[in-house]
């Protein structure tokens, strides 16, 4: 991953990293107006309230299903922004033509606060850090395959390859752990498309996902060229798909990649800056 990604933190000293950037002092409801809120009931309808309208303003700009749940102070707090924490969950999201399963954000601070903006969207008070969590399927990965940067990027790698090797197309799998490379390619000697599947683990080293341990059955030769020019990372969707999070108002960093089932797993930890 060569850019998801432009914060470079220490995975141990990660939640003291978020702490600092957790606000200190802040002022909140007290006294009869909160308890009133909360005994009244209201505090829960104003709270669902805004749920609700989050999750519609969201859907409508990058489509699939949210769920927000939001911890409020009190109704009075959260007319003004504050609540103590979030938890949101989005499936089936499209962001930048790439396609997300399933992402899931939960907040770290105990105190966060958004504010309205005059075209009625929201946007952060103060700096918002939160864990992320994001699944991405195969037919995620094969739709990255459609965009315009990846197929830029198949073509210099295939002019790399000089000739020795063209990649003609790629589709992917995820089963039984690996990642696994559906490729159809010619050669010089038999220009007619042939076939290979090769799968690979994942690897993340310095905030960069690779593939690793590659296994194929057959066509040792094509392999080599494949590992030699490095091109299966060239064309590591992972590449791709982790951009949706380039943005020059957030900063964050992998902590984890792993495959469970047929689902490529990203947990990274993100701070949106006010």
């Amino acid at each position: 991953m060569k850019k998801f990604l432009t914060l470079v933190l220490i995975f141990c000293a990660q939640t003291a990293f978020a702490n600092e950037l957790c606000p200190t002092t802040y002022e909140l409801t007290s006294g009869w107006a909160k308890f009133a809120s909360r005994a009244s009931g209201s505090n829960f309808i104003h709270t669902t309230v805004l749920e609700r309208y989050l999750e519609k303003q969201i859907s409508k700009n990058l489509g699939g299903k949210f769920d927000i749940k939001i911890d409020s102070f009190s109704v009075p707090d959260l007319k003004e922004g504050k609540f103590r924490g979030v938890k949101a969950t989005g499936e089936n999201i499209e962001i930048d033509k790439v396609s997300v399963s399933r992402a899931t954000l939960n907040s770290i601070c105990t105190f966060n606060q958004i504010e309205k903006t005059e075209d009625a969207q929201y946007r952060f008070v103060t700096d918002f850090p939160a864990d992320l969590t994001v699944e991405l399927s195969a037919a995620d990965l094969n739709k990255i395959t459609q965009t315009t940067d990846y197929k830029k990027t198949l073509r210099q790698i295939n002019e790399s390859l000089m000739g020795f090797l063209k990649i003609d197309g790629i589709n992917f799998e995820i089963k039984n752990s690996k990642l696994w490379y559906n490729l159809s390619f010619s050669t010089p000697f038999s220009p007619k498309k042939q076939s290979v599947k090769v799968g690979t683990g994942l690897r993340l080293k310095n905030n960069e996902i690779s593939v690793e341990n590659l296994e194929t059955s057959g066509k040792s030769a094509i392999l080599k060229i494949l590992s030699m020019s490095d091109a299966l990372n060239y064309v590591n969707p992972l590449d791709f798909s982790v951009k949706i999070l380039e943005n020059s108002r957030i900063n964050a960093d992998v902590k984890e990649v792993s495959i469970d089932g047929d689902k490529i797993i990203l947990k990274a930890f993100i701070n949106i800056r006010k």
